[in-house]
């Protein structure tokens, strides 16, 4: 990560769309997904509740602590959670995309 932007390989979404990276000297990790209309998102894992870390689970994020839930877009499935999860700012540059921390 330099200058808070992390580049992560275009590449790396040929094997599977949805890809977890975890930022050297960051506590939390970023969902970041290739869309079916060729666009990506990009996800902090971070919990809107009480700044826990996310689980991926088959269709979302989930909480070990209290138990919110959110969907692979970030909205709040379940509480106490209320607030969608931080989406980050992407582009896409040559073969990588740059996700803004």
């Amino acid at each position: 990560m330099k200058d808070r932007k992390i580049e992560v390989p275009l590449s790396l979404f040929e094997k599977s769309p949805m890809q977890i990276v975890r930022p050297k000297n960051m506590f939390y990790d970023i969902a970041v997904q290739k869309k079916n209309d060729k666009t990506y998102s990009a996800l902090l894992l971070l919990c809107t509740h009480q700044q826990t870390q996310l689980t991926v689970t088959g269709k979302g994020y989930s909480c070990p602590l209290h138990g919110s839930n959110f969907d692979e877009n970030g909205n709040v499935l379940k509480g106490p959670a209320e607030s969608p999860l931080e989406h980050l700012n992407i582009s896409v540059v040559n073969d990588n995309l740059i996700i803004q921390i």
